[in-house]
């Protein structure tokens, strides 16, 4: 659909702009070039028909017909007939626009941008007919186009509006979820993660060391005082008592926590994509199963990482977690876990692996994702769309060298 506006926008600043005994002809091969790519992917759209057919009558009709003044009105046919074609397809429950994503997508978006491009058709065609004989029935129509693609490109790229954006705050079964922006939700968090780590560590530790909730809370404070505030902390509430919590942790000029507690290189993947790690799971032992709030953590952290472009997900897990990661998408990086020092901020002593989520993957319309389906149907659809546009951008310009290099060169700006 990028293509077809850019085309679009071209075919109308020709039979604006280059002579008349040339300019339908140069839209008409613009038109029929792009119908032949679009079938050549499997898309049938019937914009670029129309618009195929269309230019090719014109220009025909330029040669054939001695009078040229009818030229004057094609503008606004070509508006109205566009608005009748999108308004029809809207009625009959099939937006113009879904016609290039062969009908998936995300529904509310397909509307809108019918809904836009239906009303800019329309306020087009009467200013190209009403404006007549003044210069600005050409200018005026052209910039509702450039602005109608400027609008297109932020509904798929940019927002939506905050209704279809990442929720901080939602309700998911019988529990609320909430990034923890306040200092008093940050107390809460670092409470909660200690009382879901305590026995586990302690159990794991056995007689070796004695930790308490007050030491979890210290290493955690301690560890994330040291990243200047580059995590994203959730807990997960039932009424008014928290009951877990999870983190993500941001990429910054420092690297992620991961990189500082392993011999981990994310060089490799920090070539390919963003990345973020994924940490303080926690629930409480009552909830420690319960699986509707397991996948609103995972909810959580998936969809902050999707709305920030971040590729791949990393975790250093505890060894004893690893099951619970790689049901939700985590594979080891490595064979065998290490053992983290007493000494570790987080590590507590205990045997550790390091994992990694594709996220970048999980989103591909055309890969099979190892993430549950279950969890996967719980993400925002928006959010998701819009990273995979993003992802098929970013990945079509990595072909491009010269884009490659600029593409590197932000992510180590934006990394500090």
């Amino acid at each position: 659909m990028l293509v077809s506006q850019i085309i679009m926008v071209a075919a109308i600043i020709t039979q604006y702009f280059a002579p008349l005994y040339v300019a339908p002809v140069i839209a008409t091969s613009f038109y029929f070039g792009l119908w032949l790519a679009e079938r050549n992917v499997g898309i049938t759209s019937p914009v670029t028909l129309l618009m195929t057919l269309f230019y090719l009558v014109f220009s025909l009709a330029r040669y054939l017909i001695e009078d040229q003044s009818w030229l004057v009105y094609a503008p606004s046919v070509i508006y109205f007939t566009l608005a009748m074609l999108v308004f029809g397809f809207l009625l009959c429950g099939k937006p113009f626009t879904s016609f290039y994503s062969d009908g998936k997508g995300f529904a509310p978006l397909h509307l809108t941008m019918s809904i836009v491009w239906g009303v800019l058709h329309v306020c087009s065609g009467l200013a190209g007919y009403f404006l007549i004989p003044s210069i600005m029935f050409l200018y005026v129509p052209l910039g509702l186009m450039i602005l109608g693609s400027i609008v297109t490109l932020w509904l798929n790229f940019v927002s939506m509006g905050q209704s279809y954006e990442r929720k901080t705050n939602f309700v998911f079964g019988n529990f609320n979820f909430r990034e923890a922006k306040t200092q008093e939700d940050r107390e809460i968090f670092y409470r909660v993660v200690a009382k879901s780590y305590r026995a586990d560590v302690q159990k794991a530790l056995g007689m070796r060391r004695r930790v308490d909730e007050d030491m979890i809370i210290t290493a955690h404070k301690n560890s994330d005082d040291k990243r200047g505030g580059a995590q994203i902390p959730f807990i997960v509430f039932e009424g008014d008592i928290p009951i877990g919590s999870i983190c993500l942790f941001l990429d910054n000029s420092d690297g992620l926590p991961i990189e500082g507690e392993t011999d981990i290189d994310l060089t490799f993947w920090r070539k390919k994509g963003r990345v973020a790690e994924v940490g303080r799971l926690g629930l409480v032992r009552t909830h420690r199963f319960n699986q509707m709030a397991l996948k609103g953590l995972f909810k959580c952290v998936v969809e902050v990482a999707a709305e920030k472009s971040i590729c791949y997900i990393l975790n250093d897990s505890f060894y004893f977690q690893v099951s619970l990661y790689k049901k939700i998408g985590f594979l080891t990086l490595v064979d065998q876990p290490y053992l983290c020092p007493y000494e570790s901020t987080s590590g507590f002593g205990l045997e550790c692996i390091p994992m990694i989520m594709d996220l970048a993957n999980m989103v591909r319309l055309d890969d099979e994702t190892n993430i549950t389906a279950d969890v996967h149907d719980i993400l925002s659809p928006y959010v998701i769309e819009r990273f995979f546009k993003r992802l098929v951008i970013k990945e079509v310009l990595d072909a491009i060298p010269v884009f490659r290099w600029i593409g590197l060169f932000l992510q180590k700006k934006d990394n500090g």
